[in-house]
């Protein structure tokens, strides 16, 4: 394990692994490498970053949706109601966004 330090503390550490990908997918992740200028380290990375940011938006978003339901009809006020919505579009449009 490395640690990468910056001079107000430790800025984060970071992990070698090892994952087995198969050819094609390989070529994929080395084209787009290339072309952005980016490490395959980094790609992995970022691509991983996005990947779990979009899942607990996702899980976020069921729960929302699990306590409030389809709509916000049944919610008491519409301060709540307004809330729930807020929330929903936000996390509904953070799975819809694409880099």
């Amino acid at each position: 394990m490395s640690l990468n330090l910056v001079f107000k503390g430790v800025r984060n550490m970071t992990a070698k692994t090892a994952i087995s990908l198969d050819d094609a997918l390989l070529e994929r992740v080395d084209v787009v490498a290339r072309e952005t200028g980016l490490s395959r380290s980094k790609l992995f990375s970022l691509s991983m970053r996005e990947y779990l940011d979009r899942y607990e938006h996702r899980r976020i978003l069921e729960a929302l949706n699990e306590v409030y339901g389809d709509s916000t009809a049944d919610i008491a006020t519409y301060e709540d109601a307004a809330l729930a919505a807020h929330h929903r579009a936000r996390h509904r449009r953070r799975l819809e966004d694409s880099w």
